[in-house]
């Protein structure tokens, strides 16, 4: 009898693929995270946890602790932005699935600027 299979919502989509999750499965996990926004009535999520950014977004740039980080994200009830830097810019353009509409920022000056920004918008 052969077993049904379920599909790996992390194995590639095709050769040549970079996505680490396949698009839907992120569509799923983002939806989850802004229902529960509204249920806390919260107008915006900082993550910051290398962890949490790569279940959330499939963005793999690594945080060389104790000072430096590969990005953060920031979820609001109508986008999502990562801010990160030129060394993962196109790192995460090639991680992230276009049809999410993540904005990638990719910040020249100190960190704590870029963020202040990016969340006033």
């Amino acid at each position: 009898m052969a077993q049904a299979q379920t599909a790996n919502p992390a194995e590639k989509l095709s050769e040549g693929t970079e996505y680490v999750y396949r698009p839907e499965t992120l569509v799923r996990r983002i939806e989850r995270v802004w229902e529960a926004m509204r249920e806390k009535e919260l107008d915006g999520l900082l993550v910051s946890n290398p962890y949490n950014r790569h279940w959330l977004l499939g963005f793999t740039g690594e945080d060389q602790p104790p000072l430096d980080t590969a990005g953060f994200a920031i979820v609001g009830l109508d986008g999502i932005c990562l801010v990160t830097d030129g060394r993962y810019d196109i790192q995460a353009a090639r991680e992230l699935p276009g049809e999410l509409g993540i904005e990638v920022v990719a910040r020249t000056g100190k960190l704590d600027v870029a963020l202040a920004e990016q969340i006033g918008k």
